[in-house]
């Protein structure tokens, strides 16, 4: 047998080896298990700001191909919120998770690690270019997406992490991302120009929320936070402490919360009945107000508070008689 004769027989053993007997192309069933391509993505957020930040990412990509699944409802309090059932079952079924972190969702922290294990976990608030300012016992203050530029920051960090989920809509998702970055730096330009029509000897205010120091910060004015519980029954003590405050001066206005009882809503009111300072309507800044409603998104929420703060600080207070 010439050469030429035996590597024509070797070549005929190889490919019969390669397709099989029946001359068949090997198949997916084959033994061997191929996958099909994910057809729908479980993105779940913890905030109502989150939630939304991702929607506006998602667009027309919702229910068909992603599911956003959002934790905290309207009045839902990040510090001190109770998790749920079914909160945990999104978890277990979660592709990405969005969260603020710096330890304002302190109660899920360690049920996000232990449940959402097969999740890309992302915290927004400890992403690059994010500006931190101090808060309680030196730690950084976990409302950064009340200024405008770290809520961009943000935006980018939550496009970058959707994009890299559902890769097949990479490029239309860093798309949305691009056009609402351009209104937060519009956002961002407004409330700076707010800021500059404040007078001068106007630029302290007391408040109940403590999500406004870094909008105080842009607006150049600033905050003393009022250190009340906000479901407590205020005590005698309390209001003589709330009116103390007030009587030491430099205060131009006070603003409590949306979320106080209405307890505290009254005590507050009592101040503008008895002493020389404004009381300015009920702020918001750990969620979205209801639909139709000032607030109901995240630039509204911000355009709310600035129209609220500079209205009030702009006022000219008369100590009543």
């Amino acid at each position: 047998m010439n050469v030429r004769v035996l590597s024509l027989l070797i070549g005929i053993v190889i490919a019969q080896a390669l397709t099989g007997c029946d001359g068949k192309q090997p198949s997916a069933t084959d033994g061997v298990k191929i996958d099909p391509p994910k057809q729908r993505f479980v993105i779940v957020c913890t905030t109502m700001i989150n939630t939304e930040m991702a929607q506006l990412l998602a667009g027309d990509l919702t229910n068909p191909q992603v599911e956003i699944r959002g934790l905290m409802q309207r009045g839902d309090d990040p510090h001190s919120y109770v998790i749920r059932p079914a909160d945990l079952q999104s978890l277990r079924e979660a592709d990405l998770v969005l969260m603020n972190g710096l330890e304002l969702e302190a109660t899920l922290e360690s049920l996000i690690d232990e449940h959402a294990k097969d999740a890309v976990i992302v915290r927004l608030g400890e992403a690059t270019g994010v500006n931190h300012i101090s808060g309680e016992g030196g730690k950084p203050d976990p409302h950064v997406w009340m200024s405008p530029a770290n809520y961009g920051a943000m935006l980018d960090r939550a496009a970058d992490a959707l994009a890299r989920v559902v890769t097949r809509h990479g490029a239309a998702i860093r798309k949305r991302a691009a056009a609402h970055q351009s209104q937060v730096t519009e956002l961002h330009k407004w409330v700076q120009e707010k800021a500059a029509a404040l007078p001068a000897d106007r630029r302290t205010l007391l408040a109940s929320d403590d999500g406004l120091t870094y909008l105080g910060n842009l607006l150049g004015v600033k905050i003393v936070h009022l250190a009340i519980d906000p479901d407590a029954q205020p005590t005698q003590a309390d209001r003589d402490a709330l009116f103390a405050l007030v009587d030491r001066g430099g205060a131009a206005a006070v603003f409590i919360d949306r979320g106080d009882s209405s307890i505290w809503h009254d005590v507050v009111a009592d101040l503008g009945g008895t002493r020389k300072i404004t009381v300015g309507p009920a702020l918001r800044s750990h969620d979205l107000a209801e639909e139709r409603e000032m607030g109901e998104t995240y630039l509204g929420l911000i355009r709310a508070n600035v129209e609220s703060i500079v209205q009030v600080l702009a006022m000219e207070t008369v100590k009543p008689n």
